[in-house]
Formats: C-alpha cells, sequence, structure tokens
C-alpha cells in the first residue's frame, strides 16, 4: 500500500518505523533538532502518541507525521508527500 504523498518526496524515509527520542528530535527539527525537553514536553502532553518501553519512550513514525499534518496550516498543500511504512 502506497502511502499518502508530500511534496513527491518520501519523507523520514531514513528512519525505523519505531524511533526515540533522539531520532525525534532530529525529524522535528531537520538540520537544527529540537531539544530533548520539547520532544519530552510534546510527548508527557501527548501532542504526540507515544508508549514507553521500559524509562524509554518508544515513538511510532506514522505518529510523527500526524503531528506534523496537524499543526501545519491550512495554507500548505500536503497533497503532494509520500508517507512510507504507513499502513492501516
Amino acid at each position: 500500500m502506497r502511502g499518502e504523498t508530500f511534496g513527491k518526496r518520501e519523507i523520514f524515509r531514513k528512519y525505523p518505523d519505531v524511533v526515540d527520542v533522539t531520532q525525534l528530535c532530529k525529524m522535528l527539527g531537520g538540520s537544527r533538532p529540537v531539544s530533548k525537553k520539547t520532544a519530552y514536553r510534546l510527548l508527557t502532553s501527548g501532542k504526540i502518541k507515544a508508549f514507553r518501553l521500559g524509562r524509554s519512550y518508544r515513538i511510532p513514525k506514522v505518529n510523527v507525521i500526524r503531528f506534523l499534518q496537524n499543526g501545519l496550516s491550512d495554507e500548505c498543500n500536503t497533497d503532494d508527500f509520500l508517507i512510507d511504512s504507513v499502513e492501516e
């Protein structure tokens, strides 16, 4: 099943289907990763859905993509982006 398209390119292809907090920081910030404090704030508030494995968070990549899509304004056209590894 092909995912959604997002700018004729696949986003986050290099990341596994489930990421850790360090990878989440890089995904959210690109070349300037967001801080771990910001990432934990998003996780503990429930804005990005995740699960705990011991003391660590594990975040399904699809939840990061959903968070980003929900945060985009209506001015952005997200119909051309491809979300890989997303099956529902």
